[in-house]
Formats: C-alpha cells, sequence, structure tokens
C-alpha cells in the first residue's frame, strides 16, 4: 500500500488520470472537486472520503479560494511504473461538471486556510 498527501493550490487541477488498482482518497483540509471522465463533477469536503475502481479516469482540484489537502490510498501494480496511467489535462467545463453538488462553486461557504 501507498500513502500520498498532498497540497493542492485553489482551482489548480491534476490530469485525467487512473489507477490500475483503484484508490481512496480522503480531504483533510479545505475544499476540492472530484471528476470522471464522463464529465460528473462533485464537491468533496473536509473528512469525505472517495474511492475510484480500478481503471476509472477521474481527476482532482482544489475548489475556488481555498487549498485542499489529502491523503491518497493506493496498492501498486505488479510494475509500479503503470501503477497510475495519465491522460489529458481537463479543461475549464471538465472542472465546472455537468452534474454538481447543488451549492456552486462561487457559493461555498469554505473553511479559512
Amino acid at each position: 500500500m501507498v500513502v500520498v498527501t498532498g497540497r493542492i493550490t485553489p482551482r489548480t487541477c491534476t490530469a485525467l488520470h487512473s489507477h490500475i488498482l483503484g484508490l481512496y482518497f480522503r480531504v483533510t483540509q479545505g475544499v476540492g472537486r472530484f471528476g470522471t471522465r464522463d464529465g460528473s463533477a462533485i464537491f468533496v469536503r473536509l473528512g469525505e472520503m472517495i474511492n475510484t475502481p480500478p481503471g476509472e479516469e477521474h481527476w482532482h482540484a482544489a475548489a475556488t479560494g481555498c487549498f485542499m489537502e489529502h491523503i491518497a490510498m493506493l496498492q501498486n501494480f505488479e510494475d509500479p511504473s503503470m501503477t497510475t496511467p495519465w491522460a489529458e489535462h481537463i479543461t475549464v467545463n471538465d472542472y465546472n461538471g455537468r452534474q454538481v453538488n447543488q451549492t456552486t462553486d462561487q457559493g461555498l461557504s469554505l473553511p479559512s486556510v
């Protein structure tokens, strides 16, 4: 098992990627965005955890106006260099998503950082 901590600056996004054996992702500070190749995007808040199934293409980001810190837990594949295949960068439309939580990014009451 590999456990990684990360800090993402406001509105900064990863590229689309997947994890061959899946991922557990827990927000430890701030508010994040989490989206999938199909255009779905949600807000992820402090203490919430996401599980991505093996091979699901997704991205993660910090919401507007705050940093997002997280812990990512995943199993290495037999060949560690193949554990996380990367794809293209996301667009503003991807970040905004076609399905979001009821609150908009600008309407969030964000915790102070």
